[in-house]
């Protein structure tokens, strides 16, 4: 299986979405080991390490490295070590996307062309692999597809946003297709622009557009790219995603996220327990599917959170809390450092929102619930800051022009989730009655 393993703290943001949003598109899955997750015992083609003060203060000083070819070290805040003849590294600091990206995939080709197996793969497909790769980074990067695919996706803020991340998408889509050579397409770059499409679909579909291209047709170019690579566990999760997402086939999307191929795929488990809540109304299997997809990724919060909501409605509150305590616990060290997206902003402020109404109605604990309250005034607080889009977006025009969209957008979600909680349980939150004045 096409699959990198990626060794973290929760804290190093950028280099860790990079890569795992970047590799996607090279069609390798890649699996986060943080915290207290176990690895899987599925082989890996490729191991990665984030070393940097964060990671050295919740793990050993020395690094468990199982296969020096197969590792690549990428280091952070000044931390290096001295050159071992197999390991490759990466010194994150000072280094632009387009420098890390080109870097990173260095390392990875370096790795696969070992491989003897490489051409059973996607990235075996390409013709001109070496020099094709580096071309479609600066697309990548020129057009802001990561950026675009955090803020303008999971969180709409204002239609100028969907219009830029519109065009990008669309340009980004032409330019792969022109990375094609004498009238070869590659599998690779037909894969590129299948992914692409369907995040630029997510996007239209987020901010209640038509779509960019009919579902139907990404589907049918999924299922046969699913016939050459049926063991590419990135194209099962596409597929499934495309089913549940773009064509609203929640029961088909079921049994594709029960591929084999996805059995340690923590992602595949969290969509399992949300079909199994919202569609079949089967409450335990869905808490069933939670549990598993935190054991697959422990730091994984909105299976935490998905499964105190789970919880809540089956009223057992003492696990509720535990569920949406591990939200709170996961979040708290990026928030204190002012590094919450704004989709985790929203998952913390939930979280202890809904911790403090169970102390406050069924524990019948006043002192607890008032202290929840405070908390998730201060958290409030936070869609006021830039620090996580200067690190993801880093450019003055872009924070100036988009950031308060964003956090306008985030103030009036969180506004009506209060609103809509207060609504369906025909109460009012202890210590918000007059708070907001």
């Amino acid at each position: 299986m096409d699959r990198i393993r990626m060794y973290y703290s929760n804290l190093d943001t950028k280099p860790r979405i990079l890569i795992s949003h970047f590799s996607r598109y090279l069609g390798l899955y890649v699996e986060d080991v943080a915290g207290n997750t176990k690895e899987s015992d599925v082989e890996s083609l490729a191991d990665v390490y984030i070393v940097s003060d964060a990671y050295v203060e919740q793990t050993t000083p020395t690094l468990d490295i199982k296969n020096d070819d197969k590792t690549i070290i990428i280091y952070m805040d000044g931390w290096d070590s001295e050159m071992q003849e197999k390991i490759h590294y990466i010194r994150y600091d000072g280094l632009s996307d387009q420098k890390f990206l080109e870097q990173f995939w260095v390392c990875i080709f370096e790795i696969l062309f070992a491989r003897r197996d490489i051409s059973r793969r996607l990235l075996g497909s390409a013709y001109f692999v070496k020099e094709t790769i580096p071309q479609f980074i600066k697309l990548y990067v020129d057009n802001n597809i990561l950026q675009m695919s955090v803020f303008a996706r999971c969180s709409p803020a204002h239609r100028d946003l969907f219009k830029l991340a519109y065009l990008r998408y669309a340009v980004f889509i032409e330019k792969i297709r022109e990375l094609n050579r004498k009238s070869l397409e590659d599998d690779l770059i037909k894969y590129m622009r299948l992914l692409a499409h369907y995040e630029i679909d997510m996007i239209c579909k987020v901010n209640s557009y038509k779509t960019y291209k009919p579902p139907m047709l990404v589907q049918e170019e999924c299922e046969a790219l699913l016939r050459k690579y049926g063991d590419n566990e990135e194209l099962h999760i596409i597929q499934a995603d495309i089913s549940l997402h773009l064509n609203g086939v929640w029961n088909k999307a079921g049994n594709e996220f029960l591929d084999i191929r996805l059995k340690e795929c923590a992602y595949a488990y969290l969509r399992r327990g949300n079909i199994q809540r919202n569609y079949v109304r089967d409450r335990e299997a869905a808490l069933y599917e939670y549990e598993r997809a935190v054991e697959k990724k422990e730091d994984y919060f909105i299976a935490w959170f998905q499964m105190g909501e789970c919880a809540k409605e089956q009223t057992d509150y003492k696990r509720a809390v535990q569920a949406y305590g591990r939200v709170v616990e996961l979040l708290k060290g990026r928030h204190y450092r002012h590094m919450l997206s704004p989709l985790e902003i929203g998952y913390l402020f939930k979280a202890v929102l809904e911790i403090a109404q169970i102390y406050a109605w069924e524990f019948k604990d006043l002192e607890e619930a008032e202290r929840c309250f405070k908390l998730s005034k201060i958290i409030r607080k936070e869609s006021a800051s830039d620090k996580y889009f200067k690190v993801l977006w880093d450019d003055k025009i872009a924070l100036k022009r988009f950031f308060p969209l964003i956090a306008k957008k985030l103030d009036e979600e969180l506004d009506e989730y209060l609103e809509q909680q207060s609504r369906s349980e025909e109460k009012v939150y202890y210590g918000y009655r007059g708070s907001q004045n």
